[in-house]
C-alpha cells in the first residue's frame, strides 16, 4: 500500500551507490511489458517503497526485481485463440484451384499445341 501525505499517495524510492544514498517520492510508475503494453501504477496501487543498490559492478551481475500486486501480474503465456477446424469457402476455392485448375490448364495447353 502506498504511503500518504495529505491527499497524495506516493512510494518512497531509495537508491544507494558507493556509500551515497538519495530518496525520492514517486507518485506514478509506468512499466512497459515485452509486448509493448504500458502499465501504470498510481494511488493505492503503488508499493510502500522501492530500494535499489549499486556498487562496484561486475560484468553481467546487476539485477533488478519488480514486484507487482497479484491482480496486475502479466500472464506468462499469451492467450491463444481456439483453433477453427471447419473448412471455409476460401479453403474449398483454394483446394479446387490448386488441384483441378493445373489439370485443366495442362489439357488446354496440350490441345493448343496439337492444333498449331
Amino acid at each position: 500500500m502506498a504511503l500518504k501525505d495529505g491527499s497524495t499517495r506516493y512510494t518512497m524510492f531509495s537508491h544507494a551507490e558507493n556509500g551515497k544514498e538519495f530518496h525520492r517520492r514517486i507518485h506514478r510508475i509506468e512499466i512497459q511489458a515485452k509486448h509493448g503494453h504500458l502499465y501504470h501504477l498510481e494511488g493505492d496501487n503503488l508499493p510502500d517503497s522501492i530500494h535499489t543498490n549499486a556498487g562496484v559492478g561486475f560484468k553481467d551481475c546487476h539485477t533488478m526485481e519488480i514486484l507487482v500486486p497479484e491482480w496486475q501480474r502479466i500472464p506468462r503465456t499469451p492467450q491463444v485463440a481456439r483453433p477453427f477446424f471447419r473448412p471455409t469457402t476460401r479453403d474449398v476455392v483454394y483446394l479446387v484451384m490448386g488441384s483441378v485448375l493445373p489439370i485443366v490448364a495442362s489439357g488446354l495447353i496440350a490441345l493448343l499445341s496439337a492444333a498449331f
